[in-house]
């Protein structure tokens, strides 16, 4: 970058400032600068040597609440952005003083005595926390010298020179979000100076726009519906706009294992036996009326069964045993079945247990179907294969005939 003490440059630039904060009620009010004109130049000798200042005010009328954004767009001539400072203090600060708000100031300045960066201001430029770069990086960049015109783009805010390069950010967010109306209402003022001789500029109009919370009633913006289940965990969350932000209270009987917070979650475990359609009522509230009023409907199901157990199994003639049948989903799961059982096996529709001694003569395959049912749709079924093999030693007994049994 090529620092020179004759600058001759001279190029229009419009500024715009910008303070961003996420309020959902919002109003935005803009104020013109008056008393724009030239800037004028600073001294000979080792700077900075300030000339007299260009103060740019904004009558700032109607403000009720904290600021959530201030943007400023202002249009100016100047060359040698390392001569320019600009500072905007609210009413009942002199810029400069604390309380007010650096801008740019001196762009390339590092080490005290230095006249800064030689290259231009020509067109739109922002300033906001939004924004990644850093002005100082573009205007001192190799490739831009006294003829060059740093890019007009958005850039942070960054502290005032001398100092290292590039300037850090600062937070234009913080700068003016702790005013009260009363410290807001009243004559803003941008400062500008230049701060050697020869090079100079002027200010032909500037713009000041507050924007400030405002009171905004709830309104929902969640479903009306929801469905958990039987035995499962459940989560809902109710939202609604408005400023300052709702809460949440709900009238109507909820199922057992289930809350309802303040904060708008309803959310837990519906116990069993509670499935069913319950009718909600839920009201936003913020302090800003109307309140907000939803009817809400949340349904318990029940999950459906399905057989878990394997489809076969083997017993022998004159050999207790036993299998369950079993099956998940919410309880209690009834079972039937469906096909010829043997002499001497049951089958527990409460509990799924096929049990029991098979009778001699029983052995034989039996095709069989179970049921499992606990009121929600659709029931599971399964085809399953019930063998009996005969009973040890190799003899097949008649039923009602004489036999012999040998166990060697």
């Amino acid at each position: 970058m090529l620092v020179e003490f004759f600058k001759t440059r001279c190029l229009a630039v419009t500024l715009l400032l910008a303070l961003l904060s996420p309020f959902q009620g919002l109003l935005a009010q803009t104020f013109p600068g008056a008393n724009t004109g030239s800037i004028p130049d600073g001294g000979a000798g080792t700077p900075p040597v300030y000339g007299g200042n260009r103060d740019v005010t904004f009558a700032v009328t109607g403000v009720a609440s904290s600021l959530t954004n201030v943007s400023l767009s202002m249009t100016l001539t100047h060359t040698w952005v390392g001569d320019v400072d600009v500072v905007l203090a609210p009413p009942g600060v002199t810029p400069g003083n604390p309380g007010s708000f650096v801008i740019v100031s001196r762009v390339g300045v590092i080490n005290a005595g230095e006249f800064g960066d030689s290259s231009n201001l020509g067109g739109t430029y922002d300033f906001n926390n939004a924004a990644s770069a850093n002005i100082w990086t573009i205007a001192t960049a190799g490739g831009c010298a006294d003829a060059c015109t740093i890019t007009p783009q958005a850039y942070r805010t960054v502290v005032a020179a001398p100092t290292a390069n590039p300037a850090a950010p600062t937070d234009f967010a913080a700068a003016f979000s702790a005013l009260t109306p009363a410290q807001i209402n009243g004559t803003w003022t941008l400062r500008f100076r230049d701060a050697a001789n020869v090079d100079t500029g002027s200010v032909s109009a500037a713009t000041l726009t507050l924007t400030q919370a405002v009171a905004l009633a709830p309104t929902f913006t969640s479903a009306n519906s929801t469905t958990f289940t039987v035995g499962n965990p459940g989560n809902f969350n109710v939202t609604a706009t408005g400023s300052p932000a709702p809460t949440f209270s709900l009238t109507g009987a909820l199922p057992t294992g289930v809350t309802f917070t303040p904060a708008g979650v309803l959310s837990g475990t519906p116990a069993s036996g509670t499935q069913g359609v319950y009718p909600l009522t839920i009201t936003a509230t913020n302090g800003v009326a109307p309140n907000s009023v939803q009817n809400f409907t949340l349904t318990v199901n029940t999950v459906p069964p399905t057989i878990t157990s394997a489809n076969n199994v083997t017993f022998t003639e004159l050999v207790p045993d036993n299998f369950s049948v079993t099956a998940s989903g919410t309880a209690p799961i009834t079972f039937a079945v469906s096909g010829a059982l043997p002499v001497g096996i049951s089958f527990n529709t409460t509990s799924g247990l096929l049990s029991g001694t098979p009778a001699i003569a029983t052995a034989g395959v039996y095709p069989l179907t179970f049921t499992a049912s606990n009121g929600t749709l659709p029931n599971a079924t399964q085809s399953f294969t019930l063998t009996i093999n005969a009973a040890p030693g190799g003899t097949v007994a008649t039923q009602g005939a004489v036999y012999t049994y040998d166990n060697t």
